[in-house]
Parts: C-alpha cells; sequence; structure tokens
C-alpha cells in the first residue's frame, strides 16, 4: 500500500504541475495579445513611451506654428489626442494627418456639402424642418462639421450612445471634435479589419481613407504623406493591425 500511495501521490503532484504551466502559458498569451499596455518597467514599454512623447511633441511643434490656435486651445486638442491614442489605439500621426488634411486644426468650420443616406436616423415627426428624415434609405444634402470633418447625420448616433456629442454644435469644440475622430476611426477599422484580411502598409491606410473620407482619393492620402512620410505611414498601419488585431 505505501507503494501505491506513493506512486498516486506522484501522479497527482505531476499534474498539479502541468495544471499550474497551462494556467501560466493561457494568463501570458492573454496578456501578450489583449493587454493595450506593455509591461511597465520593460524595454518594450520604455521605447513605446517615448516613442509617444515624441509624436506628441511633433504635433505640438506643429500647432506652435498656427498663430490662431491659443495656449488653452492647444493643450486640449493635445490632451485629447493623448487621450484617444492612450485609450483607443488611434496613432498620433494619424489623428495629426486628419486634422491638417481636413480642416488645417480649424474646428469653427463647415465643410463642403456632401450627400449622405440616412436610412438608419430615427423619423423625426412634428418638424417642419426635418421632414426629410421620414423616408428611409434617402439621400440628403448636408455637411461635415468642425476639425475632424465628422457628418453629424451619419454618426449621430454612436456620438450621442458613446457620450461623445449631444448636438451638432458640440463638433465645433475641438476636444469633442478629437474625441469623435477617434470613436469614427476606432469603428472603422474594426469594420475593415473584420471584413478582409488586411496587409500592413498602404492596404490599411487606402482602406481608411476611403472610408473617413467617403471614397478612395489619391490627393487626400498625397497631403497626408507630405504631412507625415510614406515609412511613417507604413508604421502606422503596422501599429494599428498589431493593436487590434488583439483586441
Amino acid at each position: 500500500m505505501p507503494v501505491y500511495k506513493d506512486k498516486e501521490d506522484s501522479i497527482y503532484m505531476l499534474f498539479i504541475l502541468l495544471l499550474t504551466c497551462v494556467i501560466f502559458i493561457l494568463i501570458v498569451s492573454s496578456t501578450e495579445c489583449h493587454s493595450p499596455t506593455k509591461p511597465v518597467g520593460s524595454a518594450e514599454y520604455t521605447a513605446a513611451a517615448l516613442n509617444d512623447n515624441y509624436e506628441i511633441d511633433l504635433v505640438k511643434a506643429d500647432l506652435d506654428t498656427y498663430g490662431t490656435l491659443s495656449e488653452k486651445v492647444k493643450k486640449l486638442i493635445i490632451d485629447n489626442i493623448a487621450d484617444v491614442h492612450r485609450n483607443r489605439h488611434i496613432p498620433i500621426g494619424l489623428m495629426h494627418c486628419i486634422f491638417r488634411v481636413e480642416s488645417d486644426y480649424r474646428f469653427n468650420i463647415d465643410h463642403p456639402d456632401v450627400m449622405v443616406k440616412v436610412g438608419q436616423c430615427k423619423t423625426i415627426k412634428g418638424n417642419s424642418n426635418n421632414a426629410h428624415l421620414d423616408f428611409p434609405n434617402r439621400m440628403i444634402k448636408t455637411h461635415a462639421t468642425g476639425m475632424a470633418g465628422i457628418v453629424w447625420y451619419f454618426w449621430k448616433d454612436s456620438l450621442i450612445a458613446n457620450g461623445i456629442a449631444e448636438k451638432e454644435s458640440d463638433l465645433y469644440l475641438p476636444d469633442v471634435s478629437v474625441q469623435a475622430c477617434g470613436l469614427v476611426l476606432s469603428i472603422q477599422i474594426k469594420e475593415i479589419m473584420s471584413t478582409s484580411a488586411v496587409a500592413p502598409g498602404h492596404d490599411l491606410i487606402d482602406r481608411l481613407i476611403c472610408a473617413y473620407y467617403g471614397a478612395y482619393c489619391s490627393l487626400y492620402r498625397d497631403k497626408m504623406q507630405k504631412i507625415t512620410s510614406d515609412l511613417w505611414l507604413i508604421r502606422m498601419s503596422k501599429d494599428i493591425l498589431r493593436e487590434y488585431r488583439c483586441s
């Protein structure tokens, strides 16, 4: 009997050891894939933090060239870009490109008219100004608003649901515009990556331009590349793929 008991104990200890190893491996792989942050103090974390600070400094330096932006407004923009990058994993350079191309950081503007399908919008009755919303899948003439060029009629449900904006006029506020841009990009990135395989590099950037702008525009891409660089666009694409494949 003692011999069998020793054998049973050995098997039991081996089972516990194997189970512990399996749990440890699962925890590590889950952390590597799903955690948006790198281990604090690691070389990877330090490199990522230095890179983020460098990109923020580049945006700050660019904003300093605008004589129309006060220090308060510049800080509001920078703080919200950093917040969106931290919470939604949108590259700092990508947001900077969009704000430059869409408005050149003018936050109180209306963009040229566009046609938007409003079939998903709720019917609004009793208001003659919004009577056109009673017809599903109808194209209406509207415009993008603010620094990020957000089309309110297309994105209002998502913006309201996420507590970013209550009215279209909120999009004139620079902090709201940055947060709205981050939400729209995160939704579009997830949709792009869920529908088909995306290769790192220009493929993702081109699809994002098509989704964000409403159609592919080589001029839009050329402006983005001029603001950053070809290599920076490719790196941003790789950063997006790394973060969103694990989300």
